[in-house]
């Protein structure tokens, strides 16, 4: 009764959010790519599809749109008579995902409203639904449930802020982790956190970090183009970078950029900041160019990535990195498994709560350079420079952690074969 009381309540108050914002869609569609492009999705017409055979994945971020990717292609080597179908909230992530032809439809994820998803799950009639990571919507979950599909979620990271949420309303936790059939989360923090959410221990198993086994494919086209610019120099890949952190190590970029010659290329974590940071770096007397405008001369000494899906190839090409979100404690980081993955020495912040076993690990075996601020960025990358041999120690360390945290997506697929 007290479910019923929760959905339905929960329905009323997004149902009146949606009339109300109905009367903005005109004039928000023109801002909003997510709004012109989705609208319909939103509504839950999405493609039909005539098969009961389907697995529906979901992701929001393009890490753990990646870690979807990844998962889908091997599902489908193992099982081709799948059908896959790939939802997300981000655009970036959409486009990647129509790229692979491994799906056979891809959209974004309507609504949590309830006429809206029951066209949805109409039209596509998965007969397993995995949700990458952490994104939980009630009803999506609920009508899975009530129609008898299983809901899994995979290589689950739960946040201090959703584990707040739910364990303010700790009923409402019971009752939509109570309708996944199994949480695969990486870690015991993990676990511990769905816990006190409302999830029951019986549907918990560790899994692990399923990035440690995604295969980085290596495109060489883009790695020649990039080979040509960085010349000679040495080169530093600063990836998932956040506007406050550029302004923390601007001056020491600059800075290094003059005094020893480094070539820098910089991932926004939002591209949307690529043209804003190119400006930034020329109005400061730094040559600057975006990853969309290379031609085969080396003019410039930074490069920001205004491309999606390019960073990991382009990580094999850093004599050092550094990983952005940790610098920022609100942000907590961003999983450095690509910069290891390559053997690459590693810089980070000292916020790392997203990854923090992880970070754990590296720090205890001196498989990372942790920095503070812009000064000890800056000492640091001094000496990854001038002392080759304290960078490869460096990225030697970070390799054997990488090595043992596979392990994860062969766990995850033994769990999905099951159902299937």
């Amino acid at each position: 009764m007290k479910k019923i009381l929760f959905r339905v309540v929960y329905q009323a108050v997004f149902g009146c959010l949606f009339i109300f914002s109905a009367f903005l869609i005109p004039i928000i569609k023109g801002f909003s790519r997510r709004i012109r492009d989705g609208l319909k999705n939103y509504l839950g017409f999405l493609p039909v599809l005539f098969s009961g055979n389907t697995v529906w994945f979901h992701s929001v971020s393009l890490g753990e749109s990646l870690v979807s990717f990844s998962v889908a292609e091997t599902l489908k080597e193992r099982f081709p008579e799948l059908i896959l179908t790939f939802t997300s909230t981000h655009p970036d992530c959409l486009k990647l995902a129509k790229k692979k032809n491994f799906f056979s439809a891809s959209a974004y994820l309507p609504l949590d409203f309830f006429p809206f998803l029951t066209k949805a799950l109409n039209n596509w009639k998965p007969r397993l639904v995995l949700i990458s990571e952490t994104d939980f919507w009630p009803e999506f979950i609920w009508q899975c449930k009530h129609r008898g599909i299983p809901v899994f979620l995979i290589n689950g990271r739960i946040s201090t802020k959703h584990e707040k949420a739910f364990s303010s309303f700790r009923s409402l936790g019971e009752n939509v982790f109570d309708s996944f059939q199994l949480l695969m989360v990486q870690r015991d923090e993990d676990r511990k956190r769905l816990i006190n959410m409302g999830a029951s221990p019986s549907k918990i198993v560790i899994s692990g970090n399923i990035k440690a086994d995604i295969k980085i494919k290596i495109d060489n086209t883009v790695l020649d183009e990039m080979k040509r610019w960085v010349g000679n120099s040495k080169i530093m890949v600063i990836g998932s970078l956040h506007p406050m952190e550029l302004e923390i190590l601007f001056q020491s970029l600059i800075r290094l950029i003059q005094n020893y010659g480094l070539k820098i290329i910089i991932a926004p974590r939002e591209i949307k900041n690529a043209e804003i940071w190119y400006r930034k770096f020329s109005e400061n007397g730094i040559m600057c160019v975006l990853r969309t405008s290379l031609s085969d001369d080396r003019a410039g000494q930074v490069m920001i990535l205004n491309t999606v899906g390019e960073l990991a190839s382009i990580y094999s090409l850093a004599d050092f990195a550094f990983i952005g979100g940790t610098l920022s404690r609100e942000v907590g980081g961003h999983n450095p498994f690509e910069i290891l993955y390559f053997g690459k020495p590693l810089m980070m912040g000292p916020f790392s709560r997203n990854f923090n076993d992880l970070a754990v690990s590296l720090q205890d075996l001196g498989a990372c350079l942790t920095v503070s601020n812009s000064e000890e960025f800056e000492k640091n990358v001094c000496r990854l420079i001038s002392d080759d041999s304290f960078a490869q120690k460096i990225g030697l360390a970070g390799k054997s952690v990488f090595s043992a945290n596979r392990g994860a997506m062969q766990k995850t697929l033994e769990e999905i074969s099951k159902i299937i």
